[in-house]
């Protein structure tokens, strides 16, 4: 009787899931194309690749034409490797020309990008003491989230809810306690007692199915797919995490070029003494 009048949590989670697939797959593109079309700043890429599509060509016959579309295509290509919205070509390669004078290389000069203002030539100062606090919090947080998927993978409890009504339980097939674990809790013993902490029969019927053998194979079940929600619940923290390290290391290394870029600054003479 369980499985018809009770649901498990984390079952209703991966049903969710399956059935929102494809709109997520969909959200995915969407995401993409849109992040794509932010860096570069222009959708020429687009437009071209549905002129190819439909049969056009992709040569320009005019020399100078060509080489002006050439340029377009390459600037376009620049902003969206470096996230920079160049103004034209010039740009980027003083940009390059700065980070050579820097004794920076160009690999670490992408990560750092963000930071660079190609318009005044600067690079802005990271702030890496008060972001390396914000990725601890971050950390901080994971960590607790993944004790909490971790907990779920190793318990043999399993979150149910009972139809029809707002009443969530945690419960092995033994004992049984309420999702606030403050409210109540039972064993099959006290289904044959009056149980006056829950006036719902219906809810008090279903909760003490549950707890009954028969129910046994139906929480297993409900377990597996709790374990199933963990594991992806982890997997997700572990992205996460990488790519808090990976922020942080990002920033340290933005730091170390904005100190080079201070010390050439300071090194500078200004112009009015020359």
């Amino acid at each position: 009787m369980a499985p018809q009048e009770a649901l498990s949590v984390a079952e209703q989670t991966l049903e969710l899931l399956h059935s929102a697939a494809p709109m997520l797959a969909l959200l995915g593109t969407g995401c993409l194309l849109f992040f794509t079309l932010n860096r570069s700043g222009t959708a020429h890429f687009v437009r071209e690749r549905i002129w190819r599509l439909l049969g056009g060509s992709e040569e320009i016959d005019n020399t100078f034409l060509a080489e002006r579309w050439r340029e377009i295509k390459d600037l376009e290509s620049l902003r969206y490797k470096t996230g920079i919205r160049f103004a034209n070509l010039d740009d980027a390669m003083q940009m390059f020309k700065w980070a050579d004078e820097l004794g920076v290389s160009a690999d670490d000069l992408m990560k750092s990008a963000k930071y660079y203002n190609p318009a005044e030539q600067t690079f802005a100062n990271p702030q890496q003491k008060l972001k390396r606090w914000e990725g601890r919090v971050y950390c901080a947080g994971l960590l607790l989230a993944a004790v909490f998927g971790g907990f779920l993978l190793v318990t043999d409890h399993t979150l149910i809810k009972v139809k029809q009504s707002s009443t969530r339980v945690w419960t092995d097939g033994e004992s049984l306690f309420a999702w606030n674990r403050l409210q109540w809790s039972m064993t099959l013993d006290d289904c044959a007692k009056d149980i006056t902490f829950l006036p719902d029969t219906h809810v008090r019927k279903v909760v003490c199915d549950l707890i009954k053998p028969e129910a046994k194979e139906y929480l297993q079940q409900a377990v597996t797919s709790q374990k199933y929600v963990a594991v992806f619940f982890e997997a997700i923290l572990g992205v996460l995490f990488c790519w808090v390290m990976n922020w942080q290391r990002k920033v340290a290394l933005a730091q170390r070029i904005y100190s080079k870029s201070q010390a050439q600054k300071a090194a500078t003479p200004p112009l009015s003494a020359a």
